[in-house]
């Protein structure tokens, strides 16, 4: 089992250093194939149905979660050196839907992110100006904690299809049976779990995008990795839970945005911690294992 794909860092300078050591064994772990594909067996997504899709300038995808800032994986950080917020389609109108794009001017990553295991693979990208689409809501009440395996979610991506936003329909894996799709102790509380009965699903370029849940319009997961080939039957992919990492998204965007805030940061239960920022945009590394 070869799970995907790992775009590493640290506070990004130490764990540049630790790949330069060792980069075949972080390859062997987490890397998958050579070259990035789109959403496997899935179909286009319709104009405005997305329109909080995020991607980054190399790669990889993103939700914009408010006015100021897009969530993503850890490990697709380093593809963000700039930010496109809406992008539907690679013609100059962008099949009709507004899109916006952005520089970087921070970045926070959950201080308990294992780039081996990709436990609490998420990140948070502050942009360096407002955005005027309407971000995405997210899970922060545990609504997914309830879902039983007749549950359909969402995965959406670009991949490597230059031209279109893709999407696909799979089903909610409990992660008892997931953890049985894998080497053990892969499947820990921070991820949740998705297939299809038919090959279906996404590849290592789609890493960062939405697990959404289309029924209660909200954000559940981010893709973080999977199998290979992608898609292969009985085995599902596995995004970040992100439920489980409320308190620092909570944390991040509440005390670090300006203007009007968010409706989730003005929840009284709301718990406070200390949580450093990874360096700045300028003087992140393009290093990384995803080709």
């Amino acid at each position: 089992m070869i799970k995907f794909p790992i775009i590493t860092l640290s506070t990004l300078a130490a764990l540049v250093t630790a790949i330069n050591s060792s980069p075949s064994n972080l390859r062997k772990v987490k890397n998958n194939q050579v070259n990035r594909e789109t959403i496997v067996n899935g179909a286009f997504a319709h104009r405005d149905m997305y329109p909080w899709f995020a991607t980054g300038s190399d790669g990889c995808g993103g939700a914009l979660i408010s006015e100021y800032f897009i969530i993503t994986t850890a490990s697709c950080v380093s593809y963000f050196q700039r930010v496109t917020v809406g992008m539907l389609c690679r013609e100059k109108q962008n099949c009709g839907q507004i899109r916006e794009r952005f520089d970087v001017e921070d970045v926070f990553v959950h201080p308990l992110y294992d780039a081996i295991s990709l436990s609490n693979d998420v990140a948070l990208i502050k942009l360096n100006r407002k955005s005027i689409i309407e971000p995405v809501v997210l899970d922060l009440d545990g609504i997914s904690d309830d879902y039983t395996e007749d549950k359909h979610l969402w995965v959406v991506g670009h991949g490597d299809n230059d031209h279109h936003l893709m999407h696909a329909e799979l089903q909610f894996v409990p992660n008892s049976e997931c953890a049985l799709s894998y080497d053990e102790g892969d499947i820990d509380s921070s991820m949740i779990c998705a297939t299809a009965t038919y090959y279906k699903g996404p590849c290592n370029g789609d890493s960062g995008g939405p697990l959404y849940d289309r029924e209660n319009n909200i954000l559940v997961g981010l893709i973080s990795w999977g199998s290979k080939p992608c898609a292969e039957e009985n085995k599902p992919s596995v995004s970040n839970h992100l439920v489980v990492g409320k308190f620092f998204i909570k944390d991040i965007v509440c005390q670090h945005s300006s203007g009007e805030l968010p409706l989730f940061c003005v929840e009284t239960d709301m718990t406070i911690s200390t949580v450093a920022p990874t360096e700045n945009s300028t003087t992140r590394s393009s290093a990384a294992l995803q080709e």
